[in-house]
């Protein structure tokens, strides 16, 4: 395992060879496009950073959380948003009511079948600078409502 890096490495000097491509310029120039990405991204993800823990610091969420279990509650809230926040409260879930209990198989539902539409429009959209992301929001949205719809008939019918 350790090998395969070295072994790429080979690999790259071996065909910018035959190529004869100068590979120390190739990789200085792909360095230069990804640092450009890196600096076009930063701030669309500290901004959706500082969003998040907006809304798990602010406290509505444990709030509305009392109406059903808080930690499905706070998990179906974030997992649009973060996938590493979701995965956070399903695994205090597993902790809390162990992996086999019915909240911890609901909690797994929502960290698996729900994707971070959300998150996928902000980042990626904005660091490739589509402006027109609306029909790519409804969309998100429209599929988000019915995955919790399929999420919440798989729970009934299996408890």
């Amino acid at each position: 395992m350790e090998y395969i890096i070295g072994g790429y490495i080979l690999i790259v000097i071996i065909i910018s060879i035959i190529k004869k491509v100068n590979a120390y310029d190739a990789f200085i120039e792909g360095v230069k496009d990804g640092t450009k990405t890196v600096v076009n991204m930063f701030s669309n993800l500290l901004g959706f950073v500082f969003v998040v823990k907006c809304i798990e610091s602010c406290g509505i969420i444990e709030d509305l959380g009392n109406l059903v279990n808080p930690h499905i509650f706070v998990q179906g809230i974030i997992r649009p948003l973060s996938a590493s926040s979701s995965m956070a409260i399903m695994i205090s879930t597993f902790e809390t009511y162990g992996v086999d209990s019915p909240i911890a198989i609901l909690s797994t539902l929502i960290h698996t079948t729900i994707d971070t539409s959300f998150y996928i429009i902000v980042l990626y959209f904005s660091s490739c600078n589509i402006k027109d992301y609306r029909y790519s929001l409804l969309m998100s949205i429209i599929i988000i409502i019915i995955a919790y719809i399929v999420i919440g008939i798989t729970y009934i019918l299996l408890f």
